[in-house]
């Protein structure tokens, strides 16, 4: 999850937090399948990321619930919608009395949902003001997945070697594994290939790599946030049943 700036003052959080600072890289485009493709660059501004997953143990605390199907108090919370992550998020906000970053519409479905089975489709509104925790859009989580301002060209976070950075099918015993076994990427970030997926605030663009395509059209953009509807929420990383050669395991979806 991220926090919005000014950075927090709460020692206890602020361990857990890693100041990236922002700046342009070229997104996407390792890969010429799907929407990963074509590359463009993107500007972004400096931005909180918490150095590991969500543990089972801090979501059961902040959301009085379990849904894990591999137990384990330091392993990542797995098996949580889209909606339950934004929920997360507001909840944690309101733990350490910051100001929620979301607005959640029960009651009425969002226009922009394109799932045709999702039979919840809340209508959700970031609130830019706010400095409670959010979802990271895609674009920053690329980002701190590459390293930020400390790059490098491998295509996993930290090493082109999975079994150094990467829970995945050959190595994961067939579940997920505790946060902060594999070695971290250039910015201290843990788990971003592997392990469990990461959801993130953008639509997935499921037309044939549309949104890219209007991205470097525009030259360098400024903090994307994704297609403005769409059929799924994105999500990053791979996870632990995931190998393929690595493909699922890089940081260009």
């Amino acid at each position: 999850m991220l926090h919005n700036l000014p950075p927090l003052t709460l020692a206890t959080l602020e361990s857990h937090m890693v100041y990236i600072q922002g700046g342009t890289f070229m997104m996407g485009g390792e890969h010429m399948d799907g929407d990963s493709f074509p590359e463009h660059n993107v500007n972004l501004d400096n931005f909180l990321c918490c150095r590991f997953p969500v543990t089972q143990k801090l979501y059961q605390e902040v959301s009085d619930s379990s849904p894990s199907q591999f137990t384990h108090s330091q392993k990542p919370v797995e098996r949580v919608h889209w909606y339950d992550a934004i929920m997360y998020c507001n909840a944690l906000s309101r733990k350490y009395s910051l100001q929620e970053a979301y607005l959640i519409d029960f009651e009425n479905m969002d226009p922009n949902n394109e799932n045709g089975v999702d039979n919840l489709k809340y209508t959700v509104s970031f609130v830019p003001s706010a400095n409670g925790y959010r979802l990271p859009t895609e674009a920053e989580w690329e980002y701190a997945a590459r390293g930020g301002q400390y790059a490098q060209t491998f295509p996993l976070a930290g090493s082109p070697n999975d079994h150094e950075v990467a829970w995945s099918d050959i190595t994961s015993h067939d579940m997920s594994q505790p946060i902060g076994l594999r070695t971290p990427n250039s910015l201290g970030l843990f788990d971003m290939s592997g392990n469990v997926s990461e959801w993130v605030w953008d639509w997935r663009d499921h037309r044939d790599g549309e949104y890219f395509q209007q991205c470097e059209e525009r030259g360098t953009v400024q903090n994307p946030v994704g297609p403005i509807s769409g059929k799924y929420r994105g999500v990053r990383g791979g996870s632990w049943f995931n190998y393929d050669d690595n493909n699922n395991l890089r940081i260009a979806w």
